[in-house]
């Protein structure tokens, strides 16, 4: 039989082991954040984005692979229908994947999981997908806005709005993240217009932590 103090020091080795093994990622993470009942700051969060971009990175430069024999077959887009190419296929189907995923039983994203974390809503239940949908689409608005700007000013357009567009973008992002290292449950501005949560969840089996 499993002593509750006995169950404490293997939970405690399983983040070691997680430590060890992502420690060559560059993702090495304090304990105290992935413990039973822990809030997940901003390294954490960041970590899971990070690994979530790698999984972006390979369906982008496959995106990119397309548009390169697109480019060789002398195709010419204007900078909208490059925007609308982008949005259909990268920003969109990111957007339903990790609602999916995050709405699904694992409840989270594959970054997510690699950490430790999961999404739910602030009651503790699991998310309906229109609530997943609603987070990622706050979440990676600022993306799609950088894009509708940059394919405008790669094009050769001088129009101010198009800087202050891209500038905006990423200023969502930083504030966003402020918001995060300020709220008392560590939730972004996507968790607090979609009334979600961001936990920790060491354990493969049991209920989410609470935060």
């Amino acid at each position: 039989m499993i002593t509750p103090r006995c169950g404490r020091v293997r939970l405690v080795q399983s983040h070691r082991d997680r430590d060890r093994l992502l420690q060559p990622l560059g993702f090495r993470l304090a304990e105290h954040r992935l413990r039973l009942g822990g809030r997940p700051g901003l390294p954490g969060r960041a970590a899971a984005f990070g690994a979530d971009l790698g999984v972006i990175a390979a369906w982008a430069a496959l995106a990119a692979g397309v548009g390169w024999w697109g480019r060789r077959r002398q195709w010419r887009l204007s900078p909208g229908q490059a925007d609308a190419l982008a949005l259909g296929a990268l920003v969109a189907p990111t957007i339903v994947t990790f609602a999916a995923m995050e709405a699904s039983a694992r409840q989270a994203t594959p970054g997510k999981l690699v950490i430790g974390l999961r999404v739910q809503s602030v009651d503790g239940s699991r998310l309906s997908l229109a609530r997943a949908l609603a987070r990622n689409v706050v979440k990676l608005a600022p993306w799609q806005v950088a894009h509708t700007a940059v394919f405008r000013m790669a094009a050769g357009s001088e129009q101010r709005r198009w800087p202050v567009l891209a500038i905006g973008a990423q200023l969502a992002v930083m504030g966003s993240a402020a918001t995060l290292l300020r709220d008392p449950r560590h939730r972004c501005w996507h968790d607090l217009i979609a009334g979600t949560r961001v936990v920790a969840f060491p354990s493969s089996s049991g209920a989410p932590a609470r935060s």
